[in-house]
């Protein structure tokens, strides 16, 4: 804040505390919550302690730097991609948050369970979005819904620390790893690495459209050379038992038509995929940003289920503009596709977008269905 705002500052302070304050009471209110607060609930106590109360404090004078820091880094879509979302974690909240995960961890590898459901319904792949404690959060909606993590890439991995990059918490499973990289030595020894720290599939990223992704030579632009993508995904289902799987767009650019979609997919089941998920727009690496590819180009949903008809010996999961259940339940219909994924609306609102997955999607006559409050005294310690 600039000079002579401390009169500002107090009341953005006030503000903030106030509005955290209705924020508790209105969700233990809510229409669904049952009159007895939970045992043990301390979430009032919490809001109005001294240390939440300077983390708060903390967190909102840090976001308001790291965003006037992102706007300093100039306009346009690499400028737009060096800012830090709205969604990122404070370093006091992530310090705490990891001392948390690390006691629930218990050493590096949990246990795969034994048996996995059908990719019927899976949150996707959001960078800087799907942490960790995001979907420790949507796993309380959905007992059966797989989550995927945010995109690591091989060089994060091998270079870096594995722990902060691949460690989850255990009630996480069904989940998958997305990996990104097109060297198919490193993305193989990645995948064991990931493998050895439980996770339930690895998903190779040819899907993602930032420039920063491409021109590190993985991403959407994969889809130009198919041969290596088989040799990437052959190198890591020869290094893992899990399933390898690929996330990928129906086109780039110029290479936008069926018949090209359809030999990519041909090509890449050769190298031992059998999942592929399909973001149902093509990809235009130039000239229009990661958030302009998510709307601008029009969402073409025949062609997944065309391949689905023409290669129904494979899983094909569908993407893109799906916002509820009732849109993946028109999909799921007449076997169309095997399954959906959906992206931000998991995010933004989670309630109402998962509660009632494991019923209306899985068929789950015994699925428990939480209130606000529930799910809110469970993450009231992780937040």
């Amino acid at each position: 804040m600039g000079r002579g705002s401390a009169g500002t500052a107090l009341c953005v302070k006030t503000l903030v505390l106030s509005t955290m304050n209705h924020m508790a009471a209105g969700i233990l209110a809510s229409a669904d919550a049952p009159a007895a607060r939970c045992p043990g609930c301390c979430f009032a106590a919490r809001f109005w302690s001294a240390p939440a109360v300077d983390e708060m404090w903390a967190e909102y004078k840090w976001r308001r730097r790291t965003v006037a820091e992102g706007r300093r880094a100039g306009g346009g879509a690499a400028g737009r991609e060096r800012r830090l979302p709205v969604a990122t974690v404070p370093p006091a909240r992530t310090a705490r948050r990891l001392s948390m995960a690390a006691a629930d961890a218990a050493g590096p590898a949990h246990a795969a369970p034994t048996t996995l459901p059908p990719r019927r319904l899976c949150v996707a792949p959001m960078m800087d979005w799907t942490d960790r404690f995001d979907r420790y959060f949507l796993r309380q909606f959905s007992k059966h819904t797989w989550l995927y993590t945010e995109m690591v890439t091989t060089g994060a991995i091998i270079h870096g620390d594995q722990d902060r990059h691949l460690q989850f918490f255990k009630d996480e499973h069904p989940i998958a790893l997305q990996l990104g990289g097109s060297d198919p030595d490193a993305l193989a020894k990645c995948a064991a690495i990931a493998e050895g720290y439980g996770y339930d599939e690895i998903n190779l990223n040819v899907g993602c459209p930032s420039e920063r992704v491409s021109s590190g030579s993985f991403g959407a632009c994969l889809m130009a050379e198919p041969e290596l993508v088989r040799d990437c995904v052959a190198a890591m289902k020869a290094a893992v038992k899990v399933p390898v799987t690929v996330k990928h767009r129906i086109g780039i650019d110029d290479m936008q038509s069926y018949e090209e979609l359809c030999h990519f997919v041909d090509t890449v089941h050769q190298g031992g995929c059998d999942t592929f998920i399909v973001h149902a727009r093509i990809a235009i690496l130039k000239g229009l940003s990661p958030k302009e590819n998510r709307e601008v180009p029009p969402l073409k949903y025949n062609f997944v289920y065309d391949l689905k008809r023409d290669f129904p010996h494979l899983e094909f999961i569908i993407n893109g503009g799906i916002t509820d259940l009732a849109q993946a339940q028109l999909h799921l219909q007449d076997n169309k596709v095997d399954g959906v994924m959906i992206g931000r609306s998991a995010y933004y609102e989670p309630f109402r977008t998962l509660r009632h997955a494991d019923r209306d999607i899985y068929g789950d006559p015994h699925a428990l269905v939480k209130t606000r409050q529930q799910v809110i005294c469970v993450r009231v310690p992780y937040s």
